[in-house]
């Protein structure tokens, strides 16, 4: 009994009393305070999470991604007309904008955020743009992080995100049960 933790010996020893104690408590008692022991033993532990590589971090430009997909779509003489917008989101511009302004006004997610050390977080147009690609041509997630600076993780929470506030924003309006015609 030596070779073991401390907080492993005195579990045994309090099983040991629960034994001794245990005409004294039904078996639903007994059940329960075992398990609270348990919980208490492994929680009173130092968790590591040494089953995976670490997290890597890689810094990103964030502004510079929204001043790229402002420069290329969203300045007056845009390096992309219309027609290849249109071809690219599968939807025209005005549209495209009319969404992005009712998600950002909707859910606070959407709106430019700074962190703690006073940098600027992801745009709202990068967000959309980045739930409007995946959506539009099923790309994975990490496929648009060079042109969008975003991580995959971050662009599957936006999508997740954006898909509920088009629902609430849009729903009642536009989204339908199929119906026999279609």
């Amino acid at each position: 009994m030596d070779n073991y933790p401390s907080s492993l010996r005195r579990f045994f020893m309090m099983e040991e009393e629960d034994d001794d104690m245990h005409f004294l408590l039904d078996d639903d008692e007994a059940e329960v305070a075992t398990y609270n022991l348990l919980v208490e033993t492994e929680s009173s532990r130092l968790h590591c999470r040494s089953d995976g590589p670490p997290k890597v971090i890689r810094p990103r430009d964030l502004p510079f991604g929204h001043n790229k997909i402002k420069s290329d779509y969203f300045v007056p003489n845009p390096v992309y007309n219309d027609k290849q917008f249109h071809q690219r989101f599968r939807m025209r511009r005005p549209l495209f904008k009319r969404i992005k302004e009712a998600v950002k006004n909707h859910d606070d997610y959407f709106k430019n955020k700074y962190d703690a050390t006073g940098k600027e977080g992801l745009s709202a147009l990068q967000k959309c743009i980045s739930s409007m690609c995946i959506l539009a041509y099923g790309v994975p997630a990490d496929a648009i992080d060079k042109y969008v600076c975003i991580g995959d993780s971050t662009a599957r929470q936006t999508l997740h995100n954006f898909c509920r506030v088009v629902i609430e924003v849009f729903g009642e309006q536009y989204l339908r049960a199929p119906n026999e015609a279609v």
